[in-house]
């Protein structure tokens, strides 16, 4: 048994989150079974429990709420340190204040979770329907690699017309593309005539081989929309507020997932988007796209070529920047806030050891044609950080 349950089982009134952190105090890690802290000794648990029996009974309350970025995660009565840098901790000087903020907060992320309900839906119809019609392009890839089978059979039927006859369903012959000259046996339609049938797997040949370079193409593109697919998903899923829906929904209109509905009177055009500011331990500002298009802005418009760039490894998230300014002596410690934002705010958020990409805003390129938010980039550096939120600025 985890230890935490034991003290639930022992003590009433002790919820998750308090067994938790007695046995972190205690034990200096949450995950403990209950013969581990036999084995350990039980003085440094009793000691923490009466702790917490005095802190009670003297009234000596310290409010806090556990956040991850936006996310409200826990509420407390008491101060809570077992997340260490997994969270922020924000004290309060009232509990009540807490339990307004928390619910309140709870209560705007479920409308926000029905308010993008629709888009969830259609971009996960979206990614599903291109993730069927790549599995069909790339069995159409593999079959185009029997071209040259085609081509074979149509030379050895040319070859040896004076032995076939129409109306034979098949022909053994020598395959003289290979030293050993093994007989192959050839399929043929017995309407057509030996030339016909011949003419016919030419025909597949060049068929064939015009499809593998289409499909190839194709499946460049699909693989591109589900790209760009699934980091839309994320940004719909991490939004914050009904702002962010609606650039979004933007986006997919003038991408044409989602058709332009005709209004009378169109709205003037938008203000530069804004993405998230933050300022580092050390003092430097630190800029996050929210979606793809804010995610183009930063990069490509709002960024020096000598800013520093990060985004998770092969994993769909956001864009972000540090902002340099004069001082180009960026501290490894802001390297690190800016990695663990971006990897933070991507599809691997709840992961530890996310790897992530950093480098120079001017060896990060958007290729022609390319979906928004999409980039390529060049002298990099990756660095492992686990996600973490910080209170926007």
């Amino acid at each position: 048994m985890k230890l935490e349950k034991l003290l639930m089982n022992t003590y009433s009134g002790i919820s998750p989150l308090t067994a938790r952190e007695i046995v972190w105090r205690a034990c200096g890690r949450t995950d403990v079974t209950a013969g581990e802290a036999l084995a350990l000794g039980a003085k440094k648990l009793q000691d923490e429990i009466v702790k917490l029996r005095d802190m009670v009974a003297e009234g000596r309350f310290s409010p806090c709420m556990v956040r991850e970025g936006q996310r409200l995660v826990e509420f407390s009565a008491v101060s809570i340190k077992q997340y260490e840098k997994a969270a922020e901790v924000v004290e309060y000087n009232s509990i009540n204040r807490v339990l307004d903020d928390f619910y309140s907060g709870r209560d705007a992320a479920q409308r926000m979770k029905q308010k993008s309900a629709d888009l969830v839906h259609l971009l996960s119809q979206s990614i599903e329907r291109s993730s069927r019609k790549l599995e069909l392009q790339l069995q159409t890839l593999e079959d185009a690699k029997e071209r040259d089978k085609y081509k074979i059979s149509g030379d050895l039927i040319t070859a040896n017309l004076y032995r076939i006859n129409k109306g034979d369903t098949e022909a053994s012959l020598e395959n003289f593309y290979d030293e050993q000259s093994p007989l192959i046996t050839i399929s043929l339609d017995p309407r057509l005539s030996p030339m016909q049938n011949a003419q016919n797997y030419y025909k597949k040949y060049r068929k064939a081989k015009n499809a593998e370079t289409e499909v190839a193409r194709q499946i460049t593109e699909c693989r591109a929309d589900i790209d760009y697919l699934s980091s839309t998903l994320t940004a719909v899923e991490q939004a914050e507020d009904e702002e962010d829906l609606n650039q979004i929904r933007s986006e997919l209109v003038s991408e044409g997932y989602i058709k332009r509905k005709p209004q009378k009177n169109p709205p003037k055009k938008n203000a530069p988007p804004k993405p998230m500011h933050f300022v580092s331990s050390d003092g430097f500002d630190i800029y996050v796209g929210k979606n793809n298009t804010q995610n183009d802005y930063l990069t490509l418009k709002f960024a020096n070529s000598q800013d520093i760039w990060f985004h998770t490894k092969n994993i769909h998230g956001s864009h972000a920047v540090i902002k340099l300014g004069l001082d180009k002596d960026v501290p490894s410690g802001t390297i690190v806030e800016a990695a663990e934002l971006a990897a933070y705010y991507s599809k691997a958020r709840q992961s530890s050891q996310v790897p992530v990409d950093y480098t120079r805003i001017k060896n990060v390129k958007k290729p022609n044609g390319a979906k928004p938010g999409m980039v390529i980039y060049d002298g990099y550096n990756t660095i492992y950080v686990t996600p973490r939120g910080r209170t926007e600025e």
